[in-house]
């Protein structure tokens, strides 16, 4: 649930509820046949201002976070997630082959951690609401990979 606070019409920004939301259609619109992106202007005023379709948020969060360039094609993004995929596969590797002293190490200085910080995540939020909630599991898994 998002709460917005009430504004007067006088305090928002002159293009508020003048750009739409980003669509899939208005998605396809921002990309050329290569699949770059064509006006990221566009793109994160429309997010902002407009919001962006459930959907889509798998394909353009990475464009939002850096892990894709504006400019990548189809096929750059292939090998940027081939390259991810692969050192997703070596952190596992890694960790699955500490030794009892490494793995210790591990869990005091990373585990530990991560432990604590998941638990106090927004359960306001519906996503992470509620007792064993898979969700949370999850984020701790994902938090782990990427300080490791």
């Amino acid at each position: 649930m998002v709460c917005r606070p009430e504004v007067s019409r006088d305090e928002l920004h002159p293009e508020e509820g003048q750009v739409p939301m980003i669509t899939s259609l208005a998605w396809k619109d921002l990309l050329n046949e290569r699949g770059q992106v064509e006006d990221d202007l566009a793109l994160r005023k429309g997010i902002f201002f407009g919001g962006l379709e459930p959907a889509l948020r798998k394909i353009v969060w990475p464009f939002l976070l850096h892990c894709y360039s504006y400019q990548s094609t189809y096929e750059d993004r292939e090998q940027i997630d081939a390259i991810r995929r692969q050192e997703y596969e070596e952190i596992q590797k890694r960790r699955l082959s500490m030794g009892p002293e490494q793995a210790e190490h591990f869990w005091r200085n990373v585990v530990c951690i991560v432990e604590k910080d998941v638990v106090r995540t927004d359960r306001g939020n519906p996503y992470y609401a509620g007792e064993d909630n898979p969700n949370i599991e999850i984020m701790k898994y994902v938090c782990i990979i990427i300080i490791t």
